[in-house]
């Protein structure tokens, strides 16, 4: 059985933590402070009934993933995150990918209370779970967390030049994590040497 705020809350919030792009009208950008992209990306994700993401990652990270004691450092390049949430009826499908991490790759599905989890490295089968609907994997309670999270003073986003969306133009903002801010992301996970 997987915990879900081990699985989804990380990739939601890393999602929108690591968000790169808020879509503006047909009209070049208004926006330079990086810190009001973010905050007005959340706030209309939040007042929003569905929201589309894409996030990519790229640089590397240093963990003890075998539990050694000794950390390695896995290259994040290709590592993307896709997601559609349906903030109205609580439902979401979250795909990820970290070719770096022998292909690892995860396709998470919330449907009301249930959530149906494949992960690459346990096998091509979906596994199920219930929660109650305090979870703090709620999309709409991760998006608080999100929105926490970025208000840190260690969270200093930069603006990155606009770029294209469809027939739209779109802000791209770029968040470099600390050890520190990374483990804030995940609490319970053991991030030594990151």
């Amino acid at each position: 059985m997987y915990r879900r705020r081990s699985v989804i809350l990380p990739s939601a919030l890393v999602i929108v933590a690591l968000l790169v792009a808020a879509c503006g009208g047909s009209s070049a950008p208004a926006l330079t402070d990086p810190s009001e992209i973010l905050t007005k990306a959340v706030t209309a994700m939040q007042n929003g009934k569905s929201v589309h993401l894409e996030a990519s990652v790229d640089g590397t990270f240093k963990a003890d993933l075998t539990g050694t004691g000794q950390s390695s450092e896995l290259n994040l390049a290709g590592t993307n995150l896709k997601g559609d949430l349906d903030l109205a009826a609580k439902n979401a499908h979250v795909t990820a990918a970290v070719p770096a991490f022998l292909g690892l790759t995860a396709d998470i599905i919330i449907v009301g209370g249930d959530t149906y989890t494949k992960v690459s490295l346990s096998g091509d089968k979906y596994q199920k779970s219930t929660t109650t609907s305090t979870d703090p994997t709620d999309p709409a309670v991760a998006l608080k967390e999100v929105e926490t999270f970025l208000k840190k003073p260690e969270i200093k986003p930069v603006k990155k030049d606009d770029t294209s969306c469809g027939s739209k133009r779109c802000y791209q903002v770029e968040l470099s994590l600390s050890a520190d801010a990374l483990k804030s992301l995940v609490p319970d996970q053991d991030l030594q040497g990151a």
